[in-house]
């Protein structure tokens, strides 16, 4: 799981693939450190590590059960989360700085492409910004895996693949929301970046200035 810095506040939000149900779940913390709460619906949780209640070390493990409970009962899972005295990283170079360079989008950080489209995504090597040697990893903003037809490149901070075709989207335009992650823990995030991709049947463009929105046509596949 994510790892924060002593008295930084933290928020991760859990996997929807973290527990299988058809009914509605609901979240709660069994065994947990005192700092730390979860939001009962969404599964988000937040809180400030206390530096004086954390266990003495530079990076410190603290173990807790997550419950979830839906219309058939309760199940639970441990896990680990990170907290380390160490300095993590942070973003040095926003993506305002950069997406401008990506092609079209909408701000502040959705990128726009159509259906069936190849398209590279390089982040500047200097994004983030750490006293240590970073390790670099991308998923879903849920936490989840990336989409199969987004791949990330760690080594060069880049993102390229093929949008779905049209009539493989779910519901058009469809997005997809990515973070960028940075940590000097291996397995455990740090920092991140956070935009979406969003694919339509047409490519929208505002000018800065009118604030007025423009549509291209984009011919639907036969």
């Amino acid at each position: 799981m994510a790892f924060e810095s002593a008295d930084q506040f933290f928020s991760y939000s859990l996997s929807p693939h973290t527990f299988q149900s058809t009914s509605n779940v609901s979240y709660s913390l069994g065994d947990h450190p005192d700092w730390l709460s979860i939001d009962s619906r969404s599964g988000r949780l937040y809180g400030t590590p206390d530096g004086d209640e954390v266990p003495p070390g530079e990076v410190v493990g603290q173990v807790l059960d997550l419950i979830a409970t839906d219309d058939t009962g309760s199940t639970s899972t441990s896990a680990t989360l990170v907290v380390s005295r160490k300095q993590g990283p942070s973003v040095q170079i926003p993506l305002a700085q950069q997406i401008t360079s990506f092609g079209q989008f909408s701000a502040p950080s959705t990128l726009l492409l159509y259906p069936s489209t190849e398209f590279e995504y390089i982040f500047d090597p200097e994004t983030f910004t750490t006293p240590h040697t970073l390790n670099y990893y991308a998923t879903s903003n849920d936490s989840s895996p990336l989409p199969s037809w987004l791949h990330f490149d760690r080594d060069r901070l880049r993102f390229s693949g093929k949008t779905p075709a049209f009539k493989s989207l779910t519901q058009p335009p469809q997005v997809f929301d990515i973070s960028l992650v940075a940590s000097n823990i291996v397995g455990f995030s740090g920092a991140w970046v956070s935009f979406s991709i969003l694919v339509l049947p047409f490519v929208m463009t505002a000018s800065t200035m009118a604030s007025n929105w423009t549509t291209r046509p984009f011919p639907r596949e036969a």
